[in-house]
């Protein structure tokens, strides 16, 4: 798995898994997998649906929410926070390098801990995940301020 990085007890994200990789997330006891590939996008080991049976033959939890350029919106993001809740934890996001799993679990840590989206996609950075794309990051950016924040 391609820039793997461990955001705390709950998250970790990074690049798409190979079967085997799917193995040692269940034998360190990862819960759930996220998918946010494409179905048919570019250099994918595994179709979105052989993931999924991969992994639920495994005994985890699978999600599989699409995102690109072009169908990254409110919505999408409120899905993802929603759905995401509720998966069981620890989980492992991945797109196909990180970059886009490393902002989408930021996104899912910034509503959670009350960031604002500069900080979160700043704490991404920390992190050490490109998020250099701003058809992704600023609807990230935009949905994190636009949520209210408890004081």
């Amino acid at each position: 798995m391609k820039n793997r990085k461990v955001l705390n007890h709950q998250v970790t994200a990074g690049g798409q898994p190979s079967g085997d990789d799917l193995v040692y997330l269940k034998q360190h006891q990862f819960r759930s997998v996220v998918n946010l590939r494409t179905e048919g996008e570019a250099d994918q080991t595994l179709s979105p649906d052989e993931e999924r049976r991969l992994v639920e033959g495994l005994g985890m939890a699978y999600l599989h929410v699409p995102v690109s350029a072009q169908t990254i919106s409110p919505e999408l993001l409120g899905q993802f926070v929603a759905e995401f809740d509720d998966l069981p934890k620890p989980a492992y996001v991945h797109c196909e390098s990180g970059p886009r799993a490393g902002l989408f679990a930021m996104l899912w840590l910034g509503v959670n801990q009350g960031l604002t989206g500069e900080q979160a996609i700043a704490r991404g950075r920390e992190y050490g995940f490109s998020l250099d794309n701003p058809q992704l990051v600023e609807p990230v950016r935009r949905f994190l301020d636009s949520q209210e924040r408890v004081q």
